[in-house]
Protein backbone atom coordinates (compact mmCIF):
# COMPACT_ATOMS: atom_id res chain seq x y z
CA UNK A 1 0.00 0.00 0.00
CA UNK A 2 1.30 3.49 -1.12
CA UNK A 3 2.14 5.85 1.73
CA UNK A 4 3.29 9.36 1.98
CA UNK A 5 6.64 10.57 3.01
CA UNK A 6 7.72 13.61 5.00
CA UNK A 7 7.47 16.32 2.67
CA UNK A 8 10.50 18.63 3.43
CA UNK A 9 10.56 20.84 1.08
CA UNK A 10 7.96 24.04 -0.05
CA UNK A 11 5.98 22.94 -3.52
CA UNK A 12 8.30 24.78 -6.21
CA UNK A 13 9.93 26.98 -3.76
CA UNK A 14 11.02 30.19 -5.20
CA UNK A 15 13.38 31.58 -2.54
CA UNK A 16 14.58 35.38 -2.50
CA UNK A 17 18.50 35.72 -2.36
CA UNK A 18 17.70 37.60 1.29
CA UNK A 19 16.51 34.27 3.08
CA UNK A 20 18.80 31.90 4.73
CA UNK A 21 19.17 29.29 1.90
CA UNK A 22 22.01 28.52 -0.44
CA UNK A 23 25.23 27.62 -1.28
CA UNK A 24 26.42 30.99 0.79
CA UNK A 25 23.89 30.37 4.00
CA UNK A 26 26.01 29.66 7.41
CA UNK A 27 22.93 27.04 8.35
CA UNK A 28 23.29 23.75 6.31
CA UNK A 29 20.37 23.89 4.08
CA UNK A 30 20.14 19.46 5.20
CA UNK A 31 19.38 20.36 8.61
CA UNK A 32 16.27 22.35 7.53
CA UNK A 33 12.46 20.84 7.21
CA UNK A 34 9.08 21.58 5.43
CA UNK A 35 8.09 24.09 8.06
CA UNK A 36 11.56 26.12 7.26
CA UNK A 37 11.03 25.90 3.55
CA UNK A 38 7.84 27.02 4.02
CA UNK A 39 8.28 30.12 6.10
CA UNK A 40 11.56 30.96 3.66
CA UNK A 41 9.91 30.53 0.27
CA UNK A 42 6.65 32.74 1.80
CA UNK A 43 8.95 35.82 1.65
CA UNK A 44 7.07 38.95 0.08
CA UNK A 45 8.27 39.46 -3.25
CA UNK A 46 8.21 42.71 -5.68
CA UNK A 47 8.19 44.78 -2.34
CA UNK A 48 11.00 48.11 -2.72
CA UNK A 49 12.84 46.13 -0.72
CA UNK A 50 13.32 42.01 -0.59
CA UNK A 51 12.86 41.31 3.17
CA UNK A 52 15.02 39.25 5.16
CA UNK A 53 13.82 35.82 6.65
CA UNK A 54 16.39 33.46 8.61
CA UNK A 55 15.02 29.95 9.62
CA UNK A 56 17.35 27.84 12.06
CA UNK A 57 16.55 24.23 12.65
CA UNK A 58 16.64 22.31 15.36
CA UNK A 59 19.05 20.02 13.76
CA UNK A 60 21.22 23.21 12.43
CA UNK A 61 23.30 23.66 15.84
CA UNK A 62 23.52 21.02 19.00
CA UNK A 63 22.62 23.58 21.56
CA UNK A 64 20.21 26.67 22.52
CA UNK A 65 23.06 28.83 22.62
CA UNK A 66 24.56 27.30 19.31
CA UNK A 67 21.13 28.00 17.46
CA UNK A 68 20.97 31.52 18.63
CA UNK A 69 24.74 32.36 17.47
CA UNK A 70 23.88 30.69 13.83
CA UNK A 71 20.80 33.17 13.50
CA UNK A 72 22.73 35.95 14.44
CA UNK A 73 25.62 35.08 12.37
CA UNK A 74 22.83 34.66 9.42
CA UNK A 75 21.25 37.75 9.82
CA UNK A 76 24.76 39.49 10.23
CA UNK A 77 25.46 38.24 6.52
CA UNK A 78 21.76 39.54 5.07
CA UNK A 79 22.56 42.66 6.45
CA UNK A 80 19.42 42.42 8.67
CA UNK A 81 21.35 45.09 11.13
CA UNK A 82 21.14 48.11 8.80
CA UNK A 83 17.59 47.19 8.63
CA UNK A 84 15.07 49.26 10.51
CA UNK A 85 13.21 46.92 12.41
CA UNK A 86 14.31 43.03 13.18
CA UNK A 87 10.71 41.02 14.18
CA UNK A 88 12.00 38.02 16.46
CA UNK A 89 9.18 34.87 15.91
CA UNK A 90 8.43 32.42 18.57
CA UNK A 91 7.04 29.69 16.51
CA UNK A 92 4.36 27.21 17.30
CA UNK A 93 5.45 23.42 18.07
CA UNK A 94 7.79 21.90 14.79
CA UNK A 95 8.19 25.63 13.98
CA UNK A 96 4.98 26.26 12.29
CA UNK A 97 4.11 30.50 11.73
CA UNK A 98 1.15 32.11 10.84
CA UNK A 99 2.00 32.84 7.35
CA UNK A 100 -0.32 35.78 6.99
CA UNK A 101 1.68 37.33 9.70
CA UNK A 102 5.10 37.89 8.64
CA UNK A 103 3.65 38.30 5.25
CA UNK A 104 1.86 41.45 6.90
CA UNK A 105 4.90 42.93 8.33
CA UNK A 106 7.04 42.92 5.47
CA UNK A 107 4.16 44.68 3.26
CA UNK A 108 3.53 47.38 5.99
CA UNK A 109 7.44 47.52 6.63
CA UNK A 110 7.62 47.96 2.65
CA UNK A 111 10.56 45.31 3.04
CA UNK A 112 12.32 47.15 5.46
CA UNK A 113 12.70 44.34 7.53
CA UNK A 114 13.89 41.43 8.97
CA UNK A 115 12.20 38.12 10.36
CA UNK A 116 13.79 35.11 11.85
CA UNK A 117 12.99 32.08 13.90
CA UNK A 118 14.42 29.23 15.81
CA UNK A 119 13.24 26.07 15.34
CA UNK A 120 13.27 23.89 19.11
CA UNK A 121 11.16 21.56 18.15
CA UNK A 122 10.34 19.18 15.64
CA UNK A 123 7.75 16.40 15.77
CA UNK A 124 4.12 16.20 16.45
CA UNK A 125 3.09 15.76 20.22
CA UNK A 126 0.35 15.19 22.38
CA UNK A 127 2.13 17.08 25.32
CA UNK A 128 3.08 20.33 23.56
CA UNK A 129 2.97 22.38 27.07
CA UNK A 130 6.52 20.53 28.14
CA UNK A 131 7.86 22.12 25.48
CA UNK A 132 7.48 25.76 26.50
CA UNK A 133 10.06 25.59 28.74
CA UNK A 134 12.81 24.77 25.64
CA UNK A 135 10.68 27.46 23.66
CA UNK A 136 11.05 29.75 25.89
CA UNK A 137 14.77 29.44 26.53
CA UNK A 138 15.10 29.73 23.08
CA UNK A 139 13.47 32.98 22.64
CA UNK A 140 15.50 34.38 25.43
CA UNK A 141 18.44 33.11 24.11
CA UNK A 142 18.11 34.60 20.69
CA UNK A 143 17.40 38.28 22.22
CA UNK A 144 19.86 38.45 24.62
CA UNK A 145 22.85 37.75 21.49
CA UNK A 146 20.47 40.42 19.34
CA UNK A 147 20.77 42.99 22.30
CA UNK A 148 24.83 42.77 21.54
CA UNK A 149 24.88 42.97 17.84
CA UNK A 150 21.40 44.45 16.51
CA UNK A 151 22.71 47.74 15.75
CA UNK A 152 20.29 50.74 14.77
CA UNK A 153 17.41 47.94 13.93
CA UNK A 154 14.52 47.87 16.59
CA UNK A 155 13.83 44.54 17.74
CA UNK A 156 10.21 43.86 17.61
CA UNK A 157 8.62 40.43 18.95
CA UNK A 158 5.82 37.97 17.65
CA UNK A 159 4.10 34.76 19.18
CA UNK A 160 0.90 33.16 18.50
CA UNK A 161 -0.38 30.48 20.15
CA UNK A 162 1.97 28.10 21.97
CA UNK A 163 4.35 30.74 20.68
CA UNK A 164 3.24 33.62 22.57
CA UNK A 165 3.08 31.82 25.99
CA UNK A 166 6.76 30.71 24.93
CA UNK A 167 7.22 34.21 24.58
CA UNK A 168 5.86 36.00 27.29
CA UNK A 169 7.20 33.69 29.75
CA UNK A 170 10.56 35.20 29.07
CA UNK A 171 9.38 38.80 30.16
CA UNK A 172 6.42 37.36 32.94
CA UNK A 173 9.03 38.19 35.67
CA UNK A 174 9.90 41.89 34.76
CA UNK A 175 6.52 42.51 32.75
CA UNK A 176 7.79 45.69 30.13
CA UNK A 177 11.26 46.26 32.11
CA UNK A 178 12.29 42.89 31.13
CA UNK A 179 10.87 43.28 27.70
CA UNK A 180 13.00 47.39 27.58
CA UNK A 181 16.27 45.17 29.47
CA UNK A 182 16.06 42.67 26.20
CA UNK A 183 15.68 46.00 23.99
CA UNK A 184 12.16 44.91 22.69
CA UNK A 185 10.50 47.57 21.84
CA UNK A 186 7.28 46.26 20.32
CA UNK A 187 5.10 42.81 20.75
CA UNK A 188 2.46 41.73 19.44
CA UNK A 189 0.80 38.06 21.11
CA UNK A 190 -1.93 36.61 19.30
CA UNK A 191 -4.51 33.97 20.77
CA UNK A 192 -2.68 33.30 23.87
CA UNK A 193 -3.57 30.09 25.93
CA UNK A 194 -4.95 30.24 29.14
CA UNK A 195 -1.82 28.76 30.98
CA UNK A 196 0.07 31.89 30.40
CA UNK A 197 0.35 34.20 32.70
CA UNK A 198 2.05 37.46 31.88
CA UNK A 199 -1.43 39.03 30.59
CA UNK A 200 -3.56 38.13 33.57
CA UNK A 201 -0.43 39.73 35.74
CA UNK A 202 -0.78 42.73 34.07
CA UNK A 203 -4.81 42.81 34.44
CA UNK A 204 -4.21 41.59 37.85
CA UNK A 205 -1.91 44.37 39.09
CA UNK A 206 1.21 41.97 39.95
CA UNK A 207 2.82 44.00 37.15
CA UNK A 208 3.62 47.62 37.51
CA UNK A 209 0.66 49.33 35.49
CA UNK A 210 2.22 50.53 31.82
CA UNK A 211 0.18 52.61 29.31
CA UNK A 212 2.01 51.04 26.28
CA UNK A 213 0.30 47.61 26.91
CA UNK A 214 -3.18 46.54 26.23
CA UNK A 215 -5.43 43.86 25.72
CA UNK A 216 -7.88 43.55 22.74
CA UNK A 217 -10.51 41.52 21.56
CA UNK A 218 -10.21 40.51 17.77
CA UNK A 219 -14.03 41.19 17.08
CA UNK A 220 -13.49 45.01 18.62
CA UNK A 221 -10.11 45.54 16.81
CA UNK A 222 -11.63 44.77 12.87
CA UNK A 223 -14.38 47.66 13.74
CA UNK A 224 -11.55 50.54 15.02
CA UNK A 225 -8.80 50.92 16.54
CA UNK A 226 -8.74 50.95 20.31
CA UNK A 227 -8.99 54.15 22.21
CA UNK A 228 -4.97 55.82 22.53
CA UNK A 229 -3.67 53.54 19.99
CA UNK A 230 -0.71 55.78 18.85
CA UNK A 231 0.98 54.93 22.45
CA UNK A 232 0.59 50.94 22.73
CA UNK A 233 3.45 49.19 21.88
CA UNK A 234 3.01 45.65 23.58
CA UNK A 235 -0.24 43.98 22.61
CA UNK A 236 -2.41 40.78 23.77
CA UNK A 237 -4.85 40.12 20.86
CA UNK A 238 -7.52 37.58 21.34
CA UNK A 239 -11.20 36.51 21.07
CA UNK A 240 -13.63 35.12 24.15
CA UNK A 241 -14.57 32.75 21.80
CA UNK A 242 -11.28 30.72 21.52
CA UNK A 243 -10.83 28.18 23.87
CA UNK A 244 -7.34 27.74 23.89
CA UNK A 245 -7.83 31.37 25.71
CA UNK A 246 -10.25 30.07 28.18
CA UNK A 247 -9.52 26.59 28.91
CA UNK A 248 -8.50 26.25 32.62
CA UNK A 249 -7.20 22.88 32.47
CA UNK A 250 -7.88 20.06 35.39
CA UNK A 251 -9.24 22.66 37.67
CA UNK A 252 -12.32 22.95 35.29
CA UNK A 253 -13.34 19.62 36.87
CA UNK A 254 -14.18 21.40 40.35
CA UNK A 255 -14.14 24.82 39.74
CA UNK A 256 -16.44 27.14 37.72
CA UNK A 257 -13.97 29.58 35.36
CA UNK A 258 -15.07 33.38 35.95
CA UNK A 259 -15.95 33.42 32.40
CA UNK A 260 -18.55 31.31 31.81
CA UNK A 261 -22.52 31.12 33.50
CA UNK A 262 -23.27 29.26 36.37
CA UNK A 263 -26.19 27.89 34.94
CA UNK A 264 -23.60 26.22 31.96
CA UNK A 265 -20.77 25.13 34.39
CA UNK A 266 -21.74 21.00 35.05
CA UNK A 267 -18.61 19.42 37.31
CA UNK A 268 -16.80 17.09 34.91
CA UNK A 269 -19.37 17.42 31.87
CA UNK A 270 -18.06 20.70 31.09
CA UNK A 271 -14.35 19.61 31.25
CA UNK A 272 -15.01 17.02 28.55
CA UNK A 273 -16.83 19.79 26.00
CA UNK A 274 -14.30 22.16 26.34
CA UNK A 275 -11.55 20.15 25.92
CA UNK A 276 -13.28 18.72 22.52
CA UNK A 277 -13.65 21.98 21.61
CA UNK A 278 -9.76 23.50 22.65
CA UNK A 279 -8.91 20.31 20.04
CA UNK A 280 -11.13 21.58 17.83
CA UNK A 281 -9.85 24.61 17.16
CA UNK A 282 -6.56 23.84 17.42
CA UNK A 283 -7.59 21.81 14.07
CA UNK A 284 -6.84 24.97 11.30
CA UNK A 285 -4.10 25.48 9.78
CA UNK A 286 -5.37 23.74 6.54
CA UNK A 287 -8.78 25.32 6.19
CA UNK A 288 -9.80 27.97 4.60
CA UNK A 289 -8.91 31.33 7.01
CA UNK A 290 -11.92 32.64 9.42
CA UNK A 291 -12.70 34.85 12.29
CA UNK A 292 -13.51 31.74 14.77
CA UNK A 293 -11.86 30.06 17.55
CA UNK A 294 -8.48 29.22 17.26
CA UNK A 295 -8.28 31.31 13.86
CA UNK A 296 -6.58 34.72 14.01
CA UNK A 297 -5.34 34.64 10.14
CA UNK A 298 -8.27 37.45 9.40
CA UNK A 299 -7.60 39.53 11.93
CA UNK A 300 -3.88 39.13 12.15
CA UNK A 301 -2.77 41.64 9.42
CA UNK A 302 -4.65 44.21 11.62
CA UNK A 303 -3.07 43.20 14.73
CA UNK A 304 -0.04 44.26 13.23
CA UNK A 305 -0.61 46.97 12.15
CA UNK A 306 -2.11 48.21 15.91
CA UNK A 307 1.05 46.64 17.50
CA UNK A 308 4.05 47.28 15.09
CA UNK A 309 3.20 51.10 14.68
CA UNK A 310 2.13 51.32 11.14
CA UNK A 311 -0.77 54.16 11.69
CA UNK A 312 0.00 55.88 9.10
CA UNK A 313 -1.43 52.66 6.98
CA UNK A 314 -5.15 53.97 6.77
CA UNK A 315 -7.52 50.92 8.11
CA UNK A 316 -8.71 50.65 4.10
CA UNK A 317 -5.58 50.05 3.01
CA UNK A 318 -4.61 47.65 5.74
CA UNK A 319 -7.88 45.82 4.76
CA UNK A 320 -7.36 45.73 1.32
CA UNK A 321 -3.54 44.40 2.21
CA UNK A 322 -5.48 41.59 4.43
CA UNK A 323 -7.63 40.85 1.64
CA UNK A 324 -5.11 39.92 -0.54
CA UNK A 325 -2.95 37.89 2.10
CA UNK A 326 -5.84 36.03 3.15
CA UNK A 327 -6.74 35.37 -0.97
CA UNK A 328 -2.89 34.35 -0.95
CA UNK A 329 -2.99 32.10 1.98
CA UNK A 330 -6.43 30.61 0.64
CA UNK A 331 -4.60 29.52 -2.98
CA UNK A 332 -1.54 27.98 -0.78
CA UNK A 333 -3.33 26.01 0.58
CA UNK A 334 -5.17 24.73 -2.45
CA UNK A 335 -1.67 24.24 -4.20
CA UNK A 336 -0.16 22.36 -1.06
CA UNK A 337 -3.08 19.98 -0.96
CA UNK A 338 -2.61 19.50 -4.48
CA UNK A 339 1.45 18.65 -4.11
CA UNK A 340 0.61 16.49 -0.87
CA UNK A 341 -1.54 14.19 -3.33
CA UNK A 342 0.97 14.13 -5.74
CA UNK A 343 3.80 13.11 -3.42
CA UNK A 344 3.60 9.65 -3.06
CA UNK A 345 6.27 6.88 -2.78
CA UNK A 346 5.73 3.09 -3.08
CA UNK A 347 6.27 1.35 0.33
Amino acid sequence: KPRRPRMTEWPDADYLPTVSIGPDSLIPHETLDFEASRFLAGTEKGLPMDPIRVFVGVHSAPTVEGRAALAVGELARLGAFERSRIVVISATLRGYVNPIIPDAIEQFARGDCACVVIQYYDKRTLLMPLKVGIAARTHAELLRQLVRHRGGAEVMVYGESLGAWASQNVFREGGTAALDALGVVRALWIGTPYFSLLRRDFERGKLPVDERVATVRATDLVEADPEGAERLRFVFLHRMTDPVVLFPGLELFWRRPEWMPSSEWRPGITFVQTLIDLVNATNWTSALPQALAHDYRTEGPLGVRLAFGHHDVPREEAARIADELIAQEVANGAHLRSARRRYTAPR
